[in-house]
């Protein structure tokens, strides 16, 4: 069973945020152990670091916009994460004396040792910043977003928006499927980096791709952090309140509405 301080893992996740705003380089090209810049980096036994289990009420997320209460369409974003009050969820490779409960810290590595071994994920065996964090080990079976206003003539009130939106999230299904060898091959055919920096993905593994899309591939392995941006002006400036439902194989369902937004669209 893989032994780390608690410390050490809160090391290495300051680490990887504070330096993954600078890697816009191809990762598929690790730096070998002698590099001394490759010391600093966390040594990664398995690709995903920790994983969680999917949030089973609405109280659980938080969903809201990220842009201005009136903003032109390719402005519009919103989304639905975890409260950082789930936390405790966490399943991770942690125990020893970091932990007040022995036990269960030792029940906790366990698990996610198992969950290593059930998804292939045993041989990354690397120091790097290409890793994923809180990943969900429960399928995905949809994700839906709905406005309470008519968007245009294909898309009344109340009627799915899926065609019409990306949705930005993080996942290591991707790259574990093609065995650790290209970061560059995707599940789907809309799927690619989440943002550039020129014409370079910005983070690893934080993709983007059409939401019916999304929902066809049923994804797991992904963290519950999702984003959405329009891809289509409506077809006359109005007010929606967004509504996004999440569905996974298991029955949970979670849904919740954004605050409004006036969207100034084609028609004005």
């Amino acid at each position: 069973m893989r032994t780390m301080t608690l410390g050490a893992l809160m090391r290495s996740v300051v680490m990887v945020g504070m330096v993954m705003l600078f890697t816009a380089c191809d990762k598929d090209k690790e730096m070998s152990d002698d590099d001394n810049a490759n010391e600093a980096l966390p040594f990664c036994e398995s690709l995903i670091g920790s994983y969680t289990d999917t949030p089973t009420s609405e109280d659980m997320v938080r969903i809201a916009a990220r842009c201005p209460s009136q903003t032109d369409w390719p402005d519009v974003s919103f989304f639905m994460i975890q409260r950082d009050s789930y936390q405790a969820a966490t399943i991770h490779s942690l125990w020893g004396t970091s932990f007040d409960d022995e036990a269960l810290a030792r029940q906790n590595a366990a698990k996610y040792d198992s969950l290593s071994k059930a998804h292939n994920d045993l041989g990354y065996n690397r120091r790097t910043l290409t890793m994923v964090l809180e990943c969900l080990y429960r399928r995905t079976t949809g994700i839906h977003v709905v406005s309470d206003t008519d968007y245009d003539g294909e898309h009344p009130a109340g009627t799915y928006l899926d065609d019409i939106i990306r949705i930005h999230f993080e996942s290591a299904e991707d790259y574990l499927a093609t065995g650790y060898t290209s970061l560059k091959q995707y599940l789907g055919t809309t799927t690619g980096p989440s943002s550039y920096y020129g014409s370079l993905p910005i983070i690893d593994l934080e993709l983007s791709e059409d939401l019916d899309e999304f929902n066809r591939i049923q994804r797991k392995l992904i963290r519950f952090s999702f984003s959405f941006r329009l891809t289509k002006a409506p077809e006359q400036t109005g007010t929606h309140r967004f509504t996004i439902t999440y569905t996974n194989e298991d029955g949970v369902e979670l849904s919740g509405t954004t605050e409004p937004i006036t969207i100034r669209g084609g028609g004005q």
